[in-house]
């Protein structure tokens, strides 16, 4: 039963930083597509915006894959943004 005990705080702990860890993202995600809208309200189309961060993320961070995946929700929820507040 120790061990059972063990093993059940060993998995809660992991649940709860899983939770933290996503909610952070989900607030870096948040922030990173406001400043999104925000530089594309001054930008103009064309101007390869999101590109340009995705090849800086992959210059910065060599062993992190898919920014541009990665950007892409943000994207979209950036044009939507956009779009709403027009």
């Amino acid at each position: 039963e120790w061990i059972a005990l063990i093993k059940d705080r060993i998995k809660n702990s992991q649940i709860k930083a899983s939770i933290k860890v996503n909610r952070e993202l989900l607030e870096l995600y948040w922030h990173i597509g406001e400043d999104i809208v925000n530089r594309q309200k001054h930008s103009k189309w064309g101007e390869g915006l999101l590109r340009q961060m995705s090849i800086d993320l992959k210059n910065t961070f060599p062993d992190m894959a898919g920014f541009f995946c990665f950007l892409m929700p943000v994207f979209i929820f950036s044009s939507i943004a956009c779009i709403n507040s027009s």
